[in-house]
C-alpha cells in the first residue's frame, strides 16, 4: 500500500521522471514493516525530528541515486500528514503547495551537483508533522522562539518578492494560525513573525538595486542580531562555497556580492521580526 501511494504522490507532485523511476526501484527492497512507525512518527510534532534519524537509518539508500530511500519513507508520511490535513479542514492546495518542496529541492541539488539527489531528509520533517506551511510565496514555520511561539519565515527558492505577493503571504500565514490555532498552536498561538537568512544582511542593501525583490523582502524586517561570520549564501548564490577566483559571475546580484568579498566584505545573515503592516513598505 505504502508503495502505491507513494507513486501516486510523486506523479502528483511531478516529481522528475527519472526520480520517479529510481524511487519505484528503491521501495521495492524497502523495510515498510519496520519503517511503519517511524513513518507514523514523522508526522507527529514532537517525534518527527528523531524519527528522520531513524528513518536515515533503516531506510535504502538508493545505489547511485542517494537519498530515495529517505525520500520514499518521507514520501509515505507525508501520505499520511495529508489526512491530517483534511481532518484539521486545511485545503488540498495548501497541503499540495507545501509538499512541492520535495520537487524543488531535487532540482536546487541537481543544479548544484548534476545528480538526481534528495539531500533534505534532515529538512522534511517539518513538513510532514504539520510545524511548516507554504502560504502564498513563502513558507512559515511554526516555533517556540526563545521561549514564546512564533512563525519563522523561510523563503523558497521560486518566491515572488513582489510587494503584493509578500502582503499576501503574511495575510493569508495571520489568518491561517487564527484559524488552525487549536490543531496547529502546541504552545499557544504565534505571538510574531521572525526571520533568520542571508538576505536580511545589511551588507546587501548597498548592493542591490532599488527594485529589488530581495531589498522588499528586508525592508519588512526590523533586524535584530547580525551574523557576520555566515556562509549560507555561497550555498544559496554561488551553489556551494569556491575559492574566489572560481565564483560565477552570472548575475548582477553575483557580480557585486563576489566584487564585495574581494574588498574584504562579509555577507552572513541576519535575524529580523516583521514589523507592523504600516511600517512595510
Amino acid at each position: 500500500m505504502e508503495q502505491i501511494q507513494v507513486m501516486e504522490l510523486a506523479r502528483e507532485l511531478e516529481l522528475p521522471k527519472e526520480v520517479q523511476q529510481h524511487l519505484g526501484s528503491v521501495m521495492e527492497g524497502m523495510p515498510w514493516e519496520k519503517l511503519e512507525p517511524v513513518i507514523r512518527d514523522l508526522t507527529e510534532y514532537d517525534s518527527a525530528q528523531d524519527a528522520q534519524v531513524r528513518l536515515a537509518q533503516l531506510a535504502t539508500l538508493g545505489g547511485e541515486t542517494p537519498g530515495m530511500g529517505q525520500m520514499a519513507g518521507m514520501l509515505a508520511a507525508a501520505c499520511d500528514t495529508r489526512e491530517k490535513y483534511r481532518d484539521w479542514g486545511i485545503p488540498d492546495s495548501v497541503f499540495l503547495a507545501t509538499m512541492k518542496c520535495f520537487p524543488r529541492f531535487l532540482r536546487e541539488t541537481k543544479q548544484m551537483t548534476g545528480e538526481w539527489i534528495f539531500d533534505r531528509a534532515f529538512w522534511t520533517w517539518r513538513q510532514t508533522s504539520g510545524l511548516l506551511f507554504r502560504l502564498g510565496t513563502l513558507e512559515f514555520e511554526y516555533v517556540k522562539d526563545r521561549g514564546e511561539p512564533s512563525l519563522s519565515v523561510h523563503i523558497p527558492s521560486d518566491a515572488t518578492l513582489t510587494c503584493s505577493e509578500l502582503e499576501k503571504a503574511y495575510e493569508e500565514a495571520e489568518d491561517f494560525w487564527e484559524r488552525h490555532e487549536e490543531a496547529l498552536c502546541p504552545y499557544g498561538k504565534p505571538g510574531s513573525i521572525r526571520c533568520c537568512t542571508w538576505l536580511l544582511s545589511p551588507a546587501l542593501e548597498g548592493l542591490l538595486p532599488p527594485d529589488s525583490g530581495i531589498r522588499r523582502f528586508a525592508q519588512g524586517y526590523e533586524i535584530k542580531t547580525v551574523f557576520p561570520e555566515r556562509e549560507s549564501f555561497y550555498r544559496w548564490l554561488f551553489a556551494g562555497k569556491k575559492e574566489w577566483e572560481e565564483l560565477p559571475e552570472k548575475t548582477s546580484l553575483q557580480r557585486a556580492v563576489k566584487a564585495y568579498l574581494a574588498s574584504g566584505g562579509r555577507i552572513g545573515e541576519a535575524f529580523g521580526q516583521l514589523k507592523p503592516n504600516r511600517e512595510r513598505g
